[in-house]
């Protein structure tokens, strides 16, 4: 070598050892000059063996709806699922619970077990349920997920996450047809002796395919040329012979085409 220059070499060796164990390791190099003269130095490295320390683990769950409100009585939601790795080891992902499923969410929906989720990502599904209930009532799902880490198998990690979807109240809907009979009379007409009675027929429907309605009132207002008369309730109006009374409560069953119960008909003078 010149004079001042430097050579650089490097070599591996495999260590082994127990915490707390130190490994020393010595280089000495030798040399002559051009005069013959021998040389020589040494330099030493040491390696200490410690206690390997354990990668914190950790993940996130996710849960959404793809709507957070639903008209009554319900219907299909979808959800999605997300379980994030957030830690420094990577995660196997091997429990995934819904509890409105009421078990295992493997193979239902996208959704499949078990998962290896690397340190930074995420493992994604989606599944759709019904969601029903009573028009103001919410429903809340909860998923629960379990995943074990890659260097330390004895921990478990569990997460959950919720999703809560509203069920809005539908107004009900009725419709009433009423139908005088005749519907054109002579005069006077004006409620003397000899005038002619005057028939008519109520038809009440419920539109609703949701809720059972109950009428509870039913008024007459008997106009002249536009002017309003005294408000009357019509069960106390006289009845027409042979056919069906007007009589309160009347209860209305759910639209229904195949059936008559959601429709009430009566007369009165």
């Amino acid at each position: 070598m010149l004079p001042g220059a430097t050579f650089t070499c490097r070599f591996t060796e495999v260590l082994s050892g127990a915490p707390g164990d130190v490994h020393v390791n010595t280089v000495t190099v030798s040399a002559v000059d051009e005069e013959g003269s021998q040389v020589a130095a040494a330099d030493t490295a040491t390696v200490a063996f410690i206690e390997e320390e354990i990668p914190v683990a950790s993940m996130q769950v996710i849960k959404a709806a793809d709507q957070s409100a639903i008209n009554e009585p319900g219907g299909p939601v979808s959800y999605s699922i997300n379980v994030a790795n957030t830690g420094l080891d990577s995660l196997t992902l091997d429990v995934l619970e819904d509890d409105q499923v009421g078990g295992s969410l493997d193979g239902v929906g996208s959704c499949a077990l078990p998962q290896t989720v690397p340190v930074g990502s995420f493992y994604g599904c989606t599944y759709t349920r019904q969601v029903t209930g009573p028009g103001g009532s919410e429903v809340t799902n909860t998923v629960t997920a379990g995943a074990v880490p890659f260097r330390d198998s004895a921990t478990r990690l569990i997460e959950s996450d919720s999703a809560t979807v509203r069920i809005l109240d539908v107004p009900v809907e009725i419709s009433m047809t009423k139908i005088a009979v005749p519907s054109e009379i002579p005069d006077p007409g004006d409620g003397s002796a000899d005038s002619t009675p005057i028939n008519y027929r109520l038809t009440l429907k419920n539109s609703s395919q949701i809720d059972e309605v109950t009428i509870d009132a039913l008024i007459d207002i008997q106009g002249i040329d536009g002017i309003p008369g005294i408000p009357r309730n019509v069960t106390a109006l006289p009845t027409v012979p042979s056919l069906p009374a007007c009589e309160l409560p009347i209860a209305l069953a759910v639209a229904d085409a195949s059936s008559s119960s959601d429709t009430y008909t009566c007369w009165f003078q």
